[in-house]
């Protein structure tokens, strides 16, 4: 029965072999964690590179990454943090024991029954004094489950004890390529390593697309990035919320425009302390309403896409009426914005010439005071604006926040 084991990462003082073939040369990625290149050597199988920005193998990859552990002064634990996006091939069988018989620690993925296409997560940890594979659970005591083929990041935060001679301990933290990642319960180890990390061994089939490392930190890089892209105040904006952001170099938006990446933004990513942040910026060279493709470029490198359409204010034409010298509007908005309404005489004039019209806002049936900045309450709002016979145009823009 053949194995699939791109599942399996094994953290180790000294690599294992177990198929056998010729090895196929060695492959770069650069660290995102310490922007350095680690070398992966394809011991094992064949391997071959894309672009330079990932490894394609079927046997056995290692990479030496001498990780030392330093003290982390908010848990008061000395750790040492290693992390890998790859694309997972699910197990047919579990490795045998004596293939991670050496580790500090290694998780797998198990194929949940013949030809399924669904996985559960495994982890090399201790049971009565043994070590053996045991079914990885999350802190709410859940497993974790994988697709075949499913891109995730997987990150070994690893405790060292201070007392020579005492147990390895880790976390091992799960996560699609934009989500938040989900640790899971401490894992036991029987090993004594206190040195840190020395090297990661992939066994099986997959991919590698990036690496990260850190010592003393719990969680070494970004976990997740979420973007809204829309129309305000005739510019089109984006927001940009980073989870368990680490660095501070910028965050560089691309889009894709006529099959090419074109940067449209950047941000001074300025935080770098794990919270949730969100940053505001005016984007260059993308036109209202329609869809791109985007990319973005987190603060230490990782790369994050998603398609979105540039939203804009859509007005039904049916739901525009005259009454009472009032011109009635209603229109798609989004909850919490402010909304600002300019008329001119003239539809070929700048925006910036526009004169700021006062209007009227219907909140549960009652139309309120005239104001010149309101804020949507649904998705949807009504507005009352003043028939003005010498600017009859009018445009609705969302302000920037």
């Amino acid at each position: 029965m053949q194995r699939y084991v791109a599942g399996l990462v094994s953290i180790m003082s000294l690599a294992f072999v177990c198929l056998q073939s010729s090895a196929q040369g060695t492959f770069n990625l650069t660290d995102t964690g310490t922007a350095t290149v680690r070398t992966f050597t394809n011991s094992v199988g064949t391997a071959s590179t894309t672009n330079g920005t990932m490894i394609v193998f079927e046997g056995q990859l290692d990479v030496n990454l001498n990780v030392s552990n330093a003290y982390n002064t908010a848990n008061g634990k000395y750790q040492a943090t290693v992390q890998l996006l790859v694309e997972l091939k699910l197990f047919d069988d579990l490795p045998a024991s004596n293939d991670v018989a050496g580790v500090q620690g290694a998780v797998a993925a198990l194929r949940n029954a013949p030809e399924s296409s669904v996985g559960t997560y495994y982890v090399w940890g201790a049971s009565n004094s043994v070590m053996t594979w045991l079914p990885l659970m999350s802190t709410n005591n859940t497993t974790f489950s994988v697709n075949d083929g499913a891109t995730n990041y997987i990150t070994f935060v690893f405790n060292y004890p201070q007392t020579v001679g005492s147990n390895v301990s880790y976390q091992v933290y799960l996560g699609g390529s934009t989500d938040a990642l989900q640790p899971s319960q401490p894992v036991g180890s029987l090993t004594s390593v206190t040195n840190g990390i020395n090297s990661v061994s992939l066994l099986g089939a997959g991919v590698v697309q990036t690496v990260g490392t850190a010592s003393g930190s719990p969680v070494p890089l970004s976990s997740a990035i979420s973007l809204s892209v829309y129309y305000a105040s005739n510019s089109v904006c984006a927001d940009v919320y980073t989870v368990n952001e680490r660095g501070t170099n910028p965050i560089r938006l691309y889009a894709q425009i006529n099959g090419v990446w074109v940067l449209v933004g950047t941000i001074d990513s300025v935080f770098g302390d794990g919270d949730g942040h969100k940053y505001h910026i005016v984007l260059s060279g993308l036109e209202a309403g329609k869809s791109y493709t985007f990319k973005i470029e987190d603060e230490v490198g990782r790369v994050y896409t998603q398609t979105l359409k540039v939203e804009t204010i859509t007005i039904d034409g049916a739901i525009v009426e005259m009454s009472m010298q009032m011109l009635n509007v209603t229109f798609n908005t989004v909850v919490g914005r402010n909304y600002q309404v300019k008329v001119c005489e003239d539809l070929t004039v700048p925006v910036a010439q526009w004169t700021v019209e006062d209007v009227s806002q219907n909140r549960e049936g009652s139309w309120g005071s005239l104001t010149n900045v309101f804020m949507a309450g649904g998705s949807q709002t009504q507005i009352r604006i003043p028939v003005n016979k010498n600017k009859a145009f009018f445009k609705i823009f969302m302000l920037e926040e």
